[in-house]
């Protein structure tokens, strides 16, 4: 689990200076998912489901587009916030592709994993794979939102 923790982090940690990740909270962890299936070379996946906590800039110019940054409250200079993430990757990354397909969801859905693997019925908690071609060819999936008004499921 530290491993994940460490790569989330590196991950979203990477962003330029007028924002940064500064937590990450692993809540729940599904693995292997998908029934325990196999994915070609790739092999099984697992679902890991948490929050990343982190602060922003309210001075720094790319961050003028958002509403009312400078009204917020601070600390240390920073705005802070948290994001929810639900990652889908291989078990093994070592047989994972190494490419981390980034969606925002429109409202929580994650209509990304249906575009990517056909056969599949609407779901934010995906249980089952379709054709799977995304699964199969190593991609990791990740999704992170926003909006403090979408409503759990």
């Amino acid at each position: 689990m530290n491993l994940i923790r460490c790569l989330l982090l590196l991950t979203l940690s990477l962003l330029p200076l007028h924002a940064r990740i500064t937590k990450i909270v692993i809540e729940r962890t599904e693995s292997p998912t998908f029934r325990a299936e196999s994915f070609g070379d790739t092999g099984p996946y697992e679902k890991v489901i948490g929050r990343a906590y982190g602060e922003v800039s309210p001075f720094h110019p790319l961050n003028a587009g958002i509403t009312d940054l400078m009204l917020a409250p601070r600390a240390n200079g920073y705005v802070q916030y948290s994001t929810t993430f639900y990652l889908l990757k291989p078990v093994d990354t070592r047989r994972g592709n190494g490419l981390l397909f980034w969606s925002a969801p429109n409202r929580g859905d994650k209509r990304a994993f249906n575009a990517l693997n056909q056969g599949l019925s609407s779901s934010n908690d995906p249980t089952t794979a379709g054709d799977a071609l995304a699964l199969r060819r190593g991609y990791s999936i990740l999704w992170s939102g926003w909006q403090a008004d979408v409503e759990p499921g």
